[in-house]
């Protein structure tokens, strides 16, 4: 579960950042959906594993939170398109103005 754990965390921390990478204002009302949901869907694993007695009860938490995730998984892809299309915008308007001060 170690492993499992800190590869949702690393994974759920570049979707964050990717997230404040785009702004995080009033217009990214999507992407707070999905955060919280996200969030939720992960107290939700936190609180069955916690409460786990057999590994009955672990395999059923973990199948719960893998079909959560397959379920958020489209809102995911189109969030990261916004934020990969920003990241891009932002680097080639970076390096367009390095190249004029030269």
């Amino acid at each position: 579960m170690k492993k499992s754990g800190w590869s949702t965390l690393t994974f759920l921390g570049f979707f964050v950042v990717g997230i404040l990478a785009c702004g995080g204002g009033g217009q990214y009302g999507e992407a707070k959906k999905t955060m919280k949901r996200t969030a939720q869907v992960l107290e939700t694993l936190a609180k069955e594993m916690d409460q786990a007695e057999d590994e009955k009860a672990v395999a059923s938490a973990l199948d719960k939170f893998a079909d959560e995730l397959v379920a958020l998984q489209p809102r995911m892809d189109e969030l990261f398109k916004k934020v990969l299309f920003h990241l891009v915008w932002v680097n080639r308007s970076i390096t367009s103005r390095l190249r004029d001060t030269r």
